[in-house]
């Protein structure tokens, strides 16, 4: 299942990239697509990303406590969509604001001696993370890398050959108050829409590694596991997440830690059998689309 769910991927992005032109052919950027949703607000309310620091309305204030489980997806948002609850906007606007760092981050300058890599440090991408407001307290402790298998010489310079294309980074909240605030220690895993080259570990591995290293740290303490991308990096990361949880499952025998992924104009992932087996193992995945966006509505599996 999971293989043929890998399979299905290798097909996203040429299917993502037609989708795209059609896209280009109705006047849409899709390259803004995520930052038009913040912008234009979610949901059925009208709390903007901006906003949330405005009219009293703080970020920081919003006590998430007993209310976590929920807000992660325990009951499937139950009450919490129509309409959108404000502690549930608020977080799912942190979490696209992380996603969005994927790219802001990001090195394509071909001329750069960076490019293909993260243009900073993991110690500056978590400051850069806590001026935004939506990564207060959080610490960046790993980077993960593309690994397609492909020979990229022409495309990347030799030097990121061997380390692959930066696709995201992965975080645990550190700060005693935004602990307290969130209710738990939250862990979260961002994706980079799409990458290539070669990597001495693939993605998986570096994934798996450093969600272990941490659970370790932190093995008495209420835990969350949160993914979240956009487009092929949500994608991406619902498949990482189903991965996470059969881990929990088989390795340590856990299936309380909550996994949830909040994955911004993903295309479908997997087939019916897929769809059923993530349900199954308790990954929550919250999809949240555009109207006028066809990257989410490509990939039909019977």
């Amino acid at each position: 299942m999971y293989k043929a769910c890998a399979q299905s991927l290798n097909n996203l992005k040429g299917q993502r990239d037609r989708c795209l032109y059609a896209l280009r052919t109705e006047g849409l950027n899709p390259s803004c697509t995520l930052k038009s949703m913040f912008k234009n607000g979610l949901g059925n309310g009208s709390l903007k990303s901006e906003e949330l620091n405005e009219g009293g309305i703080c970020k920081d204030q919003l006590q998430i406590g007993d209310m976590w489980q929920d807000i992660q997806g325990a009951n499937n948002w139950k009450s919490l969509l129509d309409p959108i609850h404000l502690l549930l906007k608020a977080e799912i606007l942190g979490y696209g604001d992380f996603a969005q760092h994927c790219y802001d981050s990001f090195d394509n300058t071909r001329s750069s001696q960076y490019y293909g890599n993260c243009k900073l440090s993991k110690s500056s991408l978590g400051r850069r993370l806590e001026s935004l407001k939506c990564g207060r307290g959080y610490q960046v402790t790993e980077y993960k890398y593309a690994n397609t298998g492909l020979s990229l010489k022409s495309y990347f310079r030799e030097k990121w050959r061997d380390s692959g294309a930066w696709m995201g980074y992965i975080a645990v909240c550190t700060d005693p108050n935004e602990i307290k605030r969130l209710g738990r220690r939250d862990i979260f895993v961002a994706w980079r829409d799409e990458g290539s080259g070669r990597s001495r570990l693939s993605a998986r591995e570096i994934v798996v590694a450093e969600i272990k290293r941490l659970l370790n740290n932190f093995k008495d303490e209420d835990v969350s596991i949160t993914f979240t991308g956009h487009s092929l990096g949500a994608a991406l990361a619902t498949i990482s997440a189903y991965d996470i949880k059969q881990m929990l499952m088989n390795e340590y025998y856990i299936r309380s830690i909550p996994v949830t992924v909040f994955a911004f104009p993903s295309p479908r992932v997997g087939n019916l059998s897929f769809a059923q087996h993530v349900e199954e193992i308790g990954v929550k995945v919250l999809r949240q689309v555009n109207k006028k966006d066809l990257v989410p509505k490509v990939l039909e599996f019977s």
